[in-house]
């Protein structure tokens, strides 16, 4: 302190790691206007940053290379009176700045809720007036699960998947029936081998319990996607084999025992490895479809899908493969907004490792006969590889993109044609690439919520400022 007496210790004496609670290679240290402390962790290659009382805040930085965002041994530190960060970035040889918050844009968890681990909130959802966000945990202490307030307040729901540590993953989270549903991946680590898709239900968000899904073949990995449609609760899957495709399950009342598997193994192609996206829209349930299986390693894919029923039993394929060009491989994202379907693509070529990127479609009757495309090119950057998300909020339609080398991007529309990028690149940190598909753009308390991946520090969420919608009310 001030007299030069001892106060606390930051770390642990001999013992570098990786995880918030570790440093290696500490080189330098600056405070804040508000007491903030940052500590530049050279080997680490990031900024730690923690409170007055040394309990952790959040990370800048995380991953090593030379995009926005990323450091190769930080040493300095300054921060100017306005509470910009200043980092020499010696390995880069180059000063990066970074500003305590992003123009639109408000980050409103801790990076991985305080635990680097967890690398996305795949997951959000509102249910019984909270905001809840559940996690991709890239170790093997489980999946966890987190709920705010409208205060903005998090609190802990779970934090070691449900009481199972092999549900690494909680991947979606839907209503049904006064419930709220969570879908989840689960892995053996002990023999390295895939223990298939769980799901878990609960009425007050606080006590879980696991529902039964019989005859539910292992080979159904995980659940991307819950769907509501004519008062049944649809659940789509993924597939990582190469001998079995993707499935839809239905239920009435989503009890243990009660699900039935509606559409069989990719629609007659186990190619078609996964559903990551389900839309209601105009009477019908349309799910995209993934063409491209995992375990096959040359680029043998015929295009992404898009299929659709009218009773939850009969689907038909209502687009062109890949709309004309196997290199969208996926359909990613859905959403329904001014009387279209619009469907966003994941375009990459495998063989040559290149990309024109994502693109968006749309149509109106969409029976196979009127999709026309609005977006042809990743919004002008190949990069924009694919467009991973999609959501309406107001009179407004958001497009979400994947971005490894700067960063995902969001772009906003009022007429389906004409788009804007509302975020700089990756919200400042190329570390930011993407969202879990639709699954985590969500609207809570008349606000616009999205959730990045981010390996390097912990997953974030973002709340975009100025975005309060209030709905016309007429006499």
């Amino acid at each position: 302190n001030s007299s030069r007496a001892y106060v606390r210790t930051i770390g642990e004496s001999g013992v570098a790691g990786s995880d918030f609670g570790h440093l290696s290679n500490p080189t330098g240290i600056a405070v804040d206007g508000n007491n903030r402390i940052y500590v530049s962790d050279g080997w680490g290659w990031r900024v730690q940053v923690f409170d007055s009382t040394g309990a952790y805040l959040t990370t800048i930085g995380g991953s090593t290379g030379n995009a926005t965002g990323q450091l190769r041994q930080a040493q300095g530190l300054a921060i100017d009176s306005p509470g910009n960060l200043y980092i020499a970035d010696y390995l880069n040889q180059r000063i990066q700045k970074f500003t305590p918050g992003v123009p639109g844009w408000l980050q409103i968890n801790i990076n991985g809720f305080g635990d680097r681990p967890n690398a996305s909130a795949c997951a959000l959802a509102p249910f019984g007036g909270q905001l809840y966000a559940g996690t991709n945990r890239r170790d093997r202490n489980g999946a966890q699960l987190w709920r705010m307030n409208t205060n903005g307040a998090w609190t802990s729901v779970s934090t070691n998947g449900f009481g199972d540590p092999s549900n690494y993953i909680i991947e979606h989270l839907a209503s049904f029936n006064n419930n709220l549903y969570a879908s989840t991946g689960a892995w053996d680590y002990a023999h390295n081998s895939n223990l298939g898709a769980r799901v878990y239900r609960s009425g007050d968000g606080a006590t879980w319990s696991p529902i039964t899904l019989t005859s539910f073949d292992p080979s159904n990995s995980d659940i991307p996607r819950f769907a509501v449609f004519n008062n049944k609760i649809y659940a789509s899957t993924w597939s990582f084999t190469t001998t079995h495709g993707a499935e839809i399950w239905g239920s009435s009342t989503g009890n243990s025992g009660d699900w039935t598997r509606v559409l069989a193994n990719g629609n007659g192609n186990p190619q078609n490895n996964g559903i990551p996206s389900m839309q209601v829209f105009n009477g019908y349930l349309y799910a995209e479809v993934d063409n491209l299986n995992s375990a096959v390693v040359p680029n043998t894919s015929t295009g992404g899908q898009i299929w659709r029923t009218g009773d939850g039993a009969s689907w038909a394929v209502v687009n062109s493969n890949g709309f004309g060009n196997t290199d969208n491989y996926a359909v990613r994202s859905f959403a329904a907004f001014n009387g279209s379907l619009y469907a966003g693509t994941a375009n990459y070529n495998y063989s040559t490792s290149t990309s024109t990127g994502g693109k968006i479609y749309r149509c109106t009757t969409c029976d196979g006969s009127d999709w026309t495309p609005v977006v042809t090119n990743g919004f002008g950057d190949s990069n924009n590889r694919g467009i991973n998300g999609m959501t309406t909020f107001g009179n407004a339609l958001y497009a979400a993109t994947t971005n490894y080398v700067t960063g995902m991007e969001i772009w906003r529309t009022t007429d389906g044609t004409t788009w804007t990028q509302v975020n700089p690149d990756g919200f400042g940190n190329s570390n930011n690439l993407s969202t879990c598909y639709s699954n985590n753009l969500v609207t809570f308390n008349s606000h616009l919520y999205i959730g990045a991946i981010n390996g390097a520090s912990g997953g974030q969420i973002w709340e975009a400022l100025n975005s309060l919608y209030l709905p016309l009310v007429r006499r």
